[in-house]
C-alpha cells in the first residue's frame, strides 16, 4: 500500500521512470490513488495492449460500474485503473510516460 511507502511529492513522472524501483513506485501510486487522481495523457490507451483492454472491460463489466450514462471519461478511466491493476512492472513501463504525476 503507498500510505505505507515513503515517496517524495517532488518526484515527479518523468523522475520516476528512470529506474525499476521509480517505474515500481509510480505503478503503486497510480493503483493508490487512481488513474484520474494522478492523471494521464489520452494518448496511454494507444499504448496499452488490446489484450489488456479487452479483460479489463470484461473485469469492469462484471463489476456492474458502468452504465449507459456513464461518462466516456469515467469509463475510459475505469479501463485505466484496471489495467494497470493487471500489469507486472516490466508491463507498466510502457505505460509509465502517460502518467503526469
Amino acid at each position: 500500500m503507498i500510505t505505507q511507502m515513503t515517496y517524495d511529492r517532488e518526484l515527479r513522472t518523468r523522475d520516476l521512470i528512470k529506474t525499476d524501483k521509480g517505474i515500481a513506485m509510480l505503478k503503486a501510486i497510480v493503483e493508490e490513488e487512481g488513474a484520474l487522481g494522478v492523471g494521464y495523457m489520452d494518448a496511454i490507451m494507444d499504448k496499452i495492449d488490446s489484450y489488456f483492454i479487452i479483460n479489463a472491460t470484461r473485469n469492469i463489466a462484471t463489476m456492474g460500474v458502468v452504465s449507459p450514462d456513464t461518462p466516456d471519461v469515467m469509463v475510459q478511466t475505469l479501463i485505466v485503473d484496471e489495467v494497470v491493476s493487471m500489469m507486472n512492472v516490466e508491463e507498466f513501463k510502457d505505460i509509465a510516460p502517460y502518467f503526469l504525476f
